[in-house]
C-alpha cells in the first residue's frame, strides 16, 4: 500500500526527462507534493534545532581542540577601579580546555527551581561545602535535569571534564586570590551516589560534577583534585 502511493502515475501531463540509462518521470500528485514538502519542512527545522542547541557544545569541543591558549584575568586583576570590583567574586578556570566561568557560591544543590538559574549562567558551587583556602571539600556542579536542552545549552564546559587527567591542573579564583589545583582522579558514579559530597575528606578537596554520559542524566562524572604544593 505505501510502495503504490510512492509509484508514478502516467498521464498526458508526465514529464519525461531524458537521461543517460532511460527516462525519469515526474507526475506527482497534490497529495504528495504535500507530503514531499510537510517532510522537507520538518527536516529543516530538526536540523535547525540541532544546530541551535549544540553550537556552545561544538565551539568549546573545537576551541579545546584548536582554538589558542587564551590566559583567563578575573576582573579583580583587570585593572578595574576599586569601586567597581567584588573581591568575593568565585571564577574556575581549566587551562587544559581553555575554559573559564563564574561560580555561583551557596546554591543549594538539591532545589531545582535555585541551581537552575545558576547553572544558565555559569558553575555552581554547592551550599554547605567549603570555599578555596579552608581546608575542606569544596563542591562544583554544572549539570541540569529538567531537559535536554538546557543540559546542552549551559554545561559546554563540564560536558569536557572527561577529557581532564591526573596532574592537569584546575584554578579557582576566590576573594582576590588565585588557587591552584592538580587533577588526582576521576570517577563515573550512580546520580544516587552522595556520599563523596557528605563524607569529609583529609585536607582540602576540589570536587568537580557533571551528569554522564553527556546529554543525560543516568550517572555522575566527578573529577578529584587536590591544592597543588
Amino acid at each position: 500500500m505505501v510502495l503504490n502511493f510512492f509509484k508514478p502515475k502516467f498521464s498526458k501531463r508526465t514529464l519525461k526527462i531524458k537521461r543517460k540509462k532511460g527516462l525519469l518521470f515526474f507526475n506527482p500528485s497534490p497529495l504528495r507534493i504535500l507530503v514531499f514538502s510537510l517532510g522537507t519542512g520538518l527536516f529543516l527545522t530538526s536540523l535547525t534545532y540541532l544546530i541551535f542547541l549544540y553550537i556552545p557544545l561544538t565551539t568549546a569541543y573545537l576551541n579545546y581542540r584548536l582554538g589558542p591558549r587564551v590566559e583567563f584575568v578575573p576582573p579583580a586583576l583587570q585593572g578595574l577601579p576599586v569601586e567597581k570590583i567584588n573581591y568575593n567574586d568565585f571564577f574556575i578556570e581549566i587551562p587544559k580546555l581553555k575554559a573559564s566561568s563564574q561560580v555561583f557560591p551557596n546554591v543549594p544543590a538539591d532545589n531545582k527551581e535555585v541551581y537552575l538559574v545558576a547553572l544558565q549562567k555559569g558553575v555552581a558551587h554547592a551550599a554547605g561545602t567549603g570555599f578555596p583556602g579552608e581546608g575542606k571539600t569544596i563542591f562544583l556542579f554544572a549539570h541540569s535535569t529538567n531537559s535536554p536542552y538546557n543540559f546542552v545549552r549551559y554545561n559546554a564546559v563540564f560536558m569536557l571534564l572527561n577529557n581532564l587527567k591526573v596532574d592537569d591542573k584546575i584554578n579557582l579564583y576566590f576573594s582576590e586570590k588565585t588557587y591552584i589545583y592538580n587533577v588526582t582522579d576521576k570517577k563515573i558514579v550512580k546520580n544516587t551516589q552522595t556520599d563523596l559530597v557528605t563524607t569529609p575528606a583529609e585536607g582540602e578537596l576540589l570536587l568537580l560534577q557533571t551528569c554522564w554520559p553527556p546529554g543525560t542524566t543516568w550517572n555522575r562524572l566527578i573529577i578529584f583534585a587536590r591544592p597543588y604544593l
